[in-house]
C-alpha cells in the first residue's frame, strides 16, 4: 500500500508509528529481541506515550538472518502462516554489543543496530552494507483500510529487482507496485496463479514474509518497502533514481 503522497506528505488517513530509536535489547541465547519507540525523546509525555514496536531476530541456517516485527500479536485464527519449519537454527551465531551498537552475525552475513541516536538496521556480508534501514524506514501505519507493517530497505545506484512470483509485466520489477495474493482468476486474465512474496537483486537474495496476507512490494530511487495487512497492499520497486524498495 502506498502511505506516502510524494517525498513530504503522507496520503489521506495514513497515521504512521515509525520506529524513531532503540529502546531495549534482550539476547536470548541464538536469538536478539529489540524494542524500538516512535519517539526520540526522553522528558515529558516522551517517556509514557507512544507506540512499541518489538523484533525479534534470529538465524535459521548460515548466511540467512530472520526478523520478525511486530505491533501486536494476537491469537490467529485460521491459516495465519506459511508451512515454515521455525525450528531451524543456525548452529553459530553470534551476538556482539559495544558502546555504540548491537550486532548479530550468521555466516557472513551480519545485522547491525544503532543502539543511540536514531533508528538505524543495516546487513552486512564480508562488512559492505547489502541494505539498510534508517529515517523512516520500520513503522506501524493506521489507514482508513486497517492497520498495516511497513518496512523500507535501501537500494544501490543501478541495483534492479527480479522475482515476485509468475508476473504478466518486465522482468525488472523496478518502478512498478506489486501486490501479492493469489486467486482463481481463470485463464487468459491479467490475475496470477503464482504469486511468489520473495525476490532477488542483481546485489543479493531479499525478503520473504512469512504470513498469509496480501503483501505489497514497491521500489522507488533507493528504498524497498514492505508491508502486510489482511487486506490488500501493494509493493513499489524504486525507479532507478529513486534508491529505495518499499513493502506494505
Amino acid at each position: 500500500m502506498k502511505f506516502r503522497r510524494g517525498a513530504w506528505l503522507w496520503e489521506d488517513g495514513v497515521i504512521p508509528s515509525i520506529a524513531r530509536r532503540l529502546y531495549s535489547y534482550e539476547i536470548h541465547d541464538d536469538a536478539l529481541l529489540v524494542t524500538t519507540l516512535d519517539r526520540n525523546g526522553k522528558f515529558g509525555e516522551d517517556r509514557f506515550e507512544g507506540t512499541v514496536l518489538q523484533l525479534r531476530i534470529t538465524s535459521p541456517m548460515p548466511d540467512v538472518i530472520r526478523v520478525q516485527a511486530n505491533h501486536h500479536s494476537p491469537t490467529g485464527k485460521g491459516v495465519t502462516a506459511f508451512d515454515i519449519d521455525q525450528s531451524l537454527r543456525a548452529a553459530h551465531v553470534k551476538i556482539e554489543e559495544n558502546a555504540d551498537e548491537v550486532t548479530f552475525a550468521s555466516g557472513k552475513l551480519t545485522a547491525k543496530l544503532r543502539k543511540t541516536g536514531d533508528w538505524s538496521l543495516e546487513f552486512l556480508a564480508n562488512d559492505s552494507i547489502v541494505t539498510r534501514g534508517g529515517f523512516e524506514s520500520l513503522g506501524y501505519m493506521r489507514t482508513p483500510t486497517g492497520a498495516f507493517m511497513m518496512q523500507r530497505l535501501s537500494m544501490s545506484v543501478g541495483e534492479t529487482i527480479y522475482g515476485l512470483g509468475e508476473r504478466f509485466g518486465p522482468l525488472v520489477k523496478n518502478g512498478q507496485s506489486i501486490s501479492i495474493w493469489n486467486e482463481d482468476g481463470g485463464t487468459s486474465s491479467d490475475w496470477s496463479y503464482k504469486n511468489i512474496p520473495f525476490y532477488l537483486s542483481s546485489r543479493c537474495s531479499l525478503p520473504c514474509p512469512e504470513n498469509r496476507w496480501i503483501t505489497t512490494f514497491s521500489s522507488g530511487p533507493r528504498r524497498r518497502r514492505f508491508s502486510r495487512n489482511t487486506r490488500a497492499s501493494p509493493a513499489e520497486v524504486p525507479f532507478r533514481r529513486i534508491g529505495r524498495l518499499d513493502f506494505g
